[in-house]
């Protein structure tokens, strides 16, 4: 180093060579994209690439909008009665949305048997709990991570004795 002191940008928690490079290329890359965007004479590639561009900075058409996109799913959600139908919801979305919703399931290297790949099931990507979940001593807040806790061993112990089959069915077919 040479000395200089580096300013923490105020929307960043820290700050790294990496991450300036990560920010500097983001806007490189933006510019790419709204100069695709306004363009007049574009091939083909880059008129997509700015028509998908400047729809989704939209804002005007988003809040007109509104929910109108949304509908079908949030009809389907509203339509889930049961235990047997909230299962099948979830293991749509792990196959036709890119992300981790509820958990996260990939293969990984065995940690005991390197020649072995074994299933590796990991916690979603929504629910991390705020501030207060850490921070408060409360006696109730107290109690809330050994419950979760508790909650998932118990899950889990009943998928492994159920071979992720209902109760009901793994009672009535326990061979399968």
């Amino acid at each position: 180093m040479d000395g200089r002191r580096i300013t923490i940008p105020a929307d960043q928690a820290s700050w790294s060579v990496y991450a300036k490079l990560g920010n500097d290329n983001q806007q490189f890359l933006w510019g790419l994209l709204e100069d695709a965007a306004k363009a007049k004479v574009r091939t083909p590639v880059q008129q997509k690439i700015g028509d998908y561009f400047a729809a989704c900075m939209d804002e005007a058409s988003v809040d007109r909008a509104g929910l109108t996109p949304l509908k079908p799913e949030l009809d389907r959600i509203a339509e889930i009665k049961s235990r047997p139908a909230l299962l099948n919801a979830i293991a749509e979305i792990h196959h036709t949305m890119q992300g981790s919703f509820f958990f996260a399931s990939s293969t990984t290297q065995d940690a005991m048997d390197s020649n072995l790949m074994v299933a590796q099931v990991d916690a979603g990507g929504l629910g991390l709990p705020d501030r207060d979940y850490y921070t408060k001593t409360d006696a109730k807040s107290e109690t809330i991570p050994t419950a979760v806790s508790q909650l998932y061993c118990a899950a889990i112990d009943d998928g492994r004795r159920t071979g992720g089959r209902s109760k009901t069915d793994a009672a009535s077919n326990p061979s399968d």
